[in-house]
């Protein structure tokens, strides 16, 4: 029930132009601990569930909703940004959905979502 309020709260914020953006960047940490965060230049790379090389796990999510008009390249930067705060290694299953209003017409916004792992004993670097 809270996490559908956060959901309307932000939508309303997004709607009457309360983010300077134009877009709301959700981030959920399933985390009590905060994790070190990762430097500006590490790579925080997408990958699909099957293709992760090693044990992993899953510490947050990201979710971003925006106007269809938002250059998708830039919404993906910020959400690698709260994966690099959060202390992730990489996007998990990045998807990108396009949510009807009744009737089934587009509703002008698009949701972008992915998982924030980190590698479990991680292979050091040679």
């Amino acid at each position: 029930m809270a996490q559908w309020r956060r959901g309307l709260i932000s939508m309303v914020f997004f709607l009457l132009g309360g983010c300077a953006s134009g877009f709301v960047v959700d981030v959920m940490d399933y985390e009590t601990v905060p994790r070190p965060q990762k430097p500006g230049g590490y790579p925080v790379v997408l990958m699909h569930r099957g293709a992760v090389p090693g044990s992993f796990k899953i510490i947050g999510m990201i979710t971003v909703e925006a106007k269809d008009d938002h250059d998708p390249n830039r919404i993906l930067q910020e959400i690698v940004k709260s994966a690099r705060k959060m202390g992730g290694d990489a996007l998990l299953d990045y998807t990108v959905t396009v949510p009807l209003a009744l009737g089934g017409r587009p509703t002008g916004l698009v949701k972008y979502t992915a998982d924030v792992i980190v590698f479990e004993n991680p292979k050091p670097n040679p």
